[in-house]
């Protein structure tokens, strides 16, 4: 548990934010590139441009890990559960070559006794 008014908790809400207005964000347009123009000419490049800002976010956190892992060492923060389900978009391949801690915490998060039935259900 990260404590409230820690030097933890500031940085675990830092990365849980990061993540929903950079990684998902990105996601998102990787998505619908279709509702960020308004021609179809464009939504190829529009993909292309979100998929690249997705990876550099992924490879700043990947820089921010320790040696885990966690986030946070042993201690299992709801920003691990966010990190594994926004990297299911990714290539595992990526990841694994380019990002090898955000892999190690996606690989010990879908293995925990509470989510290791919502990885067999919803991502195989």
């Amino acid at each position: 548990m990260v404590l409230k008014g820690s030097k933890e908790r500031s940085q675990h809400d830092r990365w849980l934010f990061f993540f929903a207005v950079n990684v998902y964000e990105g996601e998102l347009r990787k998505l619908n590139p279709q509702d960020y123009v308004n021609s179809e000419n464009c939504t190829e490049a529009v993909k292309v441009v979100a998929d690249n800002y997705v990876e550099k976010h992924y490879r700043i956190f990947e820089d921010a890990l320790g040696e885990g892992p966690y986030m946070f060492g042993e201690t299992f923060t709801v920003l691990d559960i966010y990190v594994w389900m926004l990297a299911q978009w990714m290539p595992p391949e990526w990841l694994a070559q380019e990002c090898p801690k955000i892999d190690r915490l996606m690989e010990h998060t879908k293995v925990r006794p509470k989510i290791a039935p919502v990885q067999e259900r919803h991502f195989g």
